[in-house]
């Protein structure tokens, strides 16, 4: 539910350097990064990289972030832009991230109802709900 959410977002230490401050989906990337952390087979199971762009933060802030998921490469989630072209370019609010993070939207009808933009690899973001941790019935 939600309270577990919100209690696994709470814990320190999972901070990545740099977050910009007042974004709530500032949690979704530092469950990314404790997923690739806790899960050795996770990137050759995503084999990507993304870069998102989150709209929608305080005072209408705008946030860059980059995820390494790949077998050939150190995993990673990191602020800022992509030392190298991402696979998949993902531009979301926070709000909605949030809600794909917490299954409370549909990757796919976030996509068809421009709630969700891709460029790139459009088959890897079916792959963005194992390394968010959404569950099993997030598939897309």
């Amino acid at each position: 539910g939600a309270g577990a959410a919100a209690g696994a977002a709470g814990r320190a230490g999972d901070a990545i350097v740099g977050t910009p401050p007042g974004f709530e989906s500032d949690a979704v990337f530092a469950r990314m990064a404790a997923n690739l952390r806790t899960q050795p087979r996770l990137p050759a199971k995503v084999e990507g990289s993304f870069g998102f762009t989150v709209t929608g933060g305080p005072g209408g802030a705008v946030a860059e972030w980059w995820v390494v998921a790949r077998s050939d490469a150190a995993p990673r989630v990191a602020v800022g832009k992509p030392a190298t072209k991402p696979d998949c370019l993902v531009t979301i609010s926070d709000a909605h991230l949030v809600a794909l993070a917490a299954g409370k939207l549909n990757g796919m009808s976030a996509y068809l109802s421009g709630k969700m933009k891709l460029k790139g690899d459009m088959r890897l973001a079916q792959k963005l709900s194992a390394l968010i941790g959404a569950g099993p019935r997030s598939k897309l």
